[in-house]
């Protein structure tokens, strides 16, 4: 499903795609019985995952900076009629500014639950993810262009002062 912006009822972005993808956890982690459990394995998994950003602020050619993971998940959620077990969201920061989310979220399908990610970025540089010293996903720098094209997954709108 897409996902649409406005600004004085005009769209100014109209995305077809999220930009969110869901993919297992790796290794297959079972799924605690009770809430309990599940609300210790989420914060224990969202541990096991580390971000890097290529911070192209400073300099064109980029500083590698590991990102700092909030301790806390910014949302927890659960959704019986999605079959959503338990889920989280997860801030990858810089100082306080979010780079990255996490989330990470326990789902039955066809009456078997699974520990499932996805990945959403907050910044146009290069970012990579690594689960358990793994790199599970990586994007590249957006140009300018795709910044404000207004139909992709990630668009930054400016406004003027009035």
């Amino acid at each position: 499903t897409g996902v649409e912006g406005l600004r004085d009822r005009r769209t100014v972005w109209s995305s077809a795609q999220s930009g969110l993808e869901w993919k297992p956890v790796p290794g297959k982690p079972a799924v605690g019985k009770s809430g309990v459990e599940r609300q210790r394995q989420l914060k224990q998994l969202a541990r096991e995952f580390t971000a890097e950003l290529l911070d192209t602020r400073a300099n064109n050619g980029g500083e590698e900076q590991q990102l700092r993971q909030m301790s806390q998940a910014i949302h927890r959620y659960e959704c019986p009629q999605q079959q959503i077990l338990e889920g989280g969201i997860f801030a990858y920061v810089v100082g306080t500014d979010p780079e990255l989310f996490l989330l990470l979220e326990a789902a039955e399908t066809d009456g078997r639950a699974s520990w499932r990610y996805g990945l959403a970025r907050m910044n146009r540089d290069k970012l990579a993810v690594k689960f358990r010293n793994e790199e599970i996903w990586r994007v590249e720098y957006l140009a300018a262009e795709t910044l404000r094209d207004g139909k992709q997954p990630y668009f930054c709108y400016g406004v003027q002062p009035e």
